[in-house]
């Protein structure tokens, strides 16, 4: 049902207090947790079933519960697959823009990757420094920055007090740039457009120039030039207001001029126009230099149809990551005891009870017969022939160390003639102890024999 009704009924004068009433109707439910425990039983057992495999037995169990891998899961990767079938015949035709975007992808990434040691250069992104910017998704478009860093990048300092917090100045600093989309007037660059592009913000000058006046963060700078643009500050940036049209023109006729002269693609040095020593980002950042020389020569750059291509290519790594993360939370490598699982495994091959082929060995077939106790104990203590020389009554009494629970203040003391035994037992215990921990298991080999041999009923049964 939609909605369910609860009816409680008390006898008479037996009414509870209004504060349990509110409990029992609106207070937290009980949480339900799993008593699903792997054993080395219950995996030899299922080991020896050609059609079932422990990873089932554990899918299928309350813990795995929370994990929706059922029928929903199912219709998301069909689906799914449904929508990645009719992406891959749209993309058909843009197979050759794939490439371009691939590379203008890494460019984003290794931007990231180097963004805090640009930001650390006094020089990298100062102010008249020509550089190529983001101008949307798939096209990147010359700039001269008008203004540099608002703020200082951010800087961890050596030396902190014990508590106190991390002492780091901001780390994104906004650039004003000028943009030079192109226009009729605009020449000498593959990164220009002669004919004026759609952006919120361009405008077109009297004098044939396409260009934008915008805030960018200093990850949105993907290529920085050696060049240089010499300029009055108080022109472009005014005190208040927008820069007049007049110095605009000038700007953008000076700036269209170098990029005329200067061969955009050169990066400014690392090292001698950066100033930045660290090899790691040197290596990542003329790597980025050789992407742009490689994007620079795509002769689809310009293309009318990379929007479009773009965008479905956008779709396509979207629900491909959907389809991988899902495949990992339907396959068993998401299953939470899988690591325990494969951890006890080692255990049972190390100690011979199954091949690495899988096949159960006799100690392994023996052990599936244990269901009472630690089976791995029993078995390891009868190979290690503890049993020998004791009578009937002694090796009774021997086995109820492996299956008393029962604790007791009172001193037990030891029979004579079953104290070597118990040492030797506690010695197996010891070893296995040893065994598991080494194969990872978060057991201690020093407590795990007090948690398997219990001596409580030892005297009791022997008298018996």
């Amino acid at each position: 049902d939609a909605v369910g009704s609860v009816y409680l009924f008390f006898p008479p004068g037996d009414m509870p207090e209004e504060r349990d009433l509110k409990n029992v109707v609106s207070g937290l439910p009980l949480r339900l947790s799993s008593q699903f425990r792997l054993t080395y039983t219950m995996i030899l057992n299922i080991s020896r079933v050609e059609a079932m495999r422990v990873e089932d037995v554990m899918r299928r169990s309350f813990s795995e519960a929370r994990t929706d891998r059922g029928s929903s899961v199912r219709d998301v990767l069909k689906e799914s697959d449904t929508q990645m079938k009719a992406l891959e015949s749209q993309l058909a035709e843009f197979s050759a823009m794939k490439p371009l975007h691939e590379d203008l992808a890494r460019m984003s990434t290794i931007t990231e990757s180097i963004d805090a040691q640009i930001m650390g250069s006094k020089d990298g992104l100062a102010t008249g420094r020509v550089v190529l910017v983001k101008a949307n998704a798939f096209s990147l478009r010359p700039a001269v920055i008008i203004r540099g860093p608002k703020k200082a990048p951010a800087v961890k300092l050596g030396f902190q007090m014990p508590g106190a917090k991390p002492a780091t100045k901001a780390s994104n600093a906004d650039l004003r740039v000028c943009v030079l989309f192109g226009g009729p007037a605009a020449v000498g660059s593959p990164f220009l457009s002669r004919e004026p592009i759609e952006s919120a913000g361009a405008k077109l000058t009297s004098t044939g120039f396409q260009y934008e006046l915008r805030d960018v963060s200093s990850k949105d700078v993907a290529h920085i030039t050696k060049a240089k643009l010499q300029f009055d500050i108080r022109e472009m940036v005014p005190i208040r207001g927008d820069p007049r049209e007049e110095d605009v023109n000038k700007f953008l006729k000076n700036f269209n001029e170098l990029l005329s002269t200067t061969d955009i693609l050169t990066a400014a040095h690392p090292v001698s126009d950066l100033k930045v020593n660290n090899i790691d980002f040197q290596e990542l950042y003329l790597t980025r230099a050789t992407l742009l020389h490689d994007v620079a020569m795509q002769p689809l750059l310009g293309s009318d149809s990379l929007r479009d291509a773009f965008e479905l290519l956008r779709m396509q790594e979207e629900i491909s990551s959907k389809v991988q993360g899902l495949k990992y939370v339907a396959s068993d490598e998401s299953l939470e005891l899988l690591p325990e699982y494969g951890m006890r495994l080692n255990v049972l091959k190390s100690l011979q009870y199954i091949a690495d082929d899988h096949t159960i060995q006799l100690k392994g077939r023996a052990a599936c017969e244990v269901n009472t106790c630690e089976s791995l104990v029993l078995v390891e203590m009868i190979s290690e022939n503890v049993l020998r020389d004791l009578s009937a009554a002694q090796v009774a009494a021997l086995m109820s160390t492996l299956i008393c629970q029962e604790k007791t203040q009172v001193a037990v003391s030891i029979p004579e003639g079953l104290g070597k035994p118990v040492e030797e037992l506690k010695k197996v215990a010891e070893n296995l102890g040893n065994v598991q921990r080494q194969c990872g298991l978060l057991i201690s080999p020093v407590d795990y024999p007090a948690t398997v041999v219990n001596v409580n009923l030892l005297e009791v049964v022997r008298l018996v």
